[in-house]
């Protein structure tokens, strides 16, 4: 009897030993397998295509656009209403919601009067379902309100003592109301 108690614990240690070996080869076995790599990616020299009316691509940092109407960034100082049909411009508007041609109005100075037109450039516009579009003036550091129809409705001032290439980004919107309230 005492033979078969000594026999049951060496089997055992015996069995412990195999499985960690066992073990130890397959994590060995895995280590040795061949790393992933990462994809290669290629450019594709007929990449893009070429654009209508001898368009030229630029960069975009977004383009805010609904069943309608397209916005106009660093090439103009306004917003443009752009026909989809015909690419014709329907409508246009300045930073005081009237027609206005480009001009350049130079440094922005925070202790002027705010200017009536943007500056260059305007670096979001954003309609919303309600009727209104949002236009990020970003070298005059604020964000202003207009209606679709390029009236006028409010702008609030963001940090307007941002040097260089403004405060004003992009914009986020919570909740949609009926009457926009911007906030400094």
């Amino acid at each position: 009897m005492s033979r078969k108690r000594q026999v049951v614990p060496g089997a055992f240690l015996v069995f412990a030993i195999a499985a960690l070996a066992a073990g130890q080869a397959a994590l060995e076995a895995s280590a040795r397998q061949p790393a992933r790599e990462a994809p290669i990616f290629e450019v594709d020299p007929l990449w893009p295509k070429p654009l209508p009316n001898h368009w030229l691509p630029g960069s975009t940092v977004g383009v805010g656009v609904d069943s309608r109407d397209v916005p106009d960034g660093y090439g103009n100082r306004r917003v443009a209403v752009i026909d989809m049909d015909t690419g014709e411009r329907k409508r246009y508007w300045g930073a005081d919601g009237n027609e206005r041609e480009d001009i350049d109005l130079g440094p922005y100075d925070p202790d002027a009067p705010p200017a009536p037109q943007f500056r260059n450039p305007v670096h979001c516009a954003e309609p919303t379902l309600d009727g209104f579009v949002y236009v990020c003036d970003r070298p005059n550091d604020r964000v202003q309100v207009f209606r679709k129809d390029g009236t006028f409705v409010k702008e609030a001032f963001i940090a307007p003592r941002t040097p260089g290439d403004g405060s004003v980004w992009d914009i986020a919107r919570g909740p949609r109301r009926a009457d926009p309230r911007p906030t400094p």
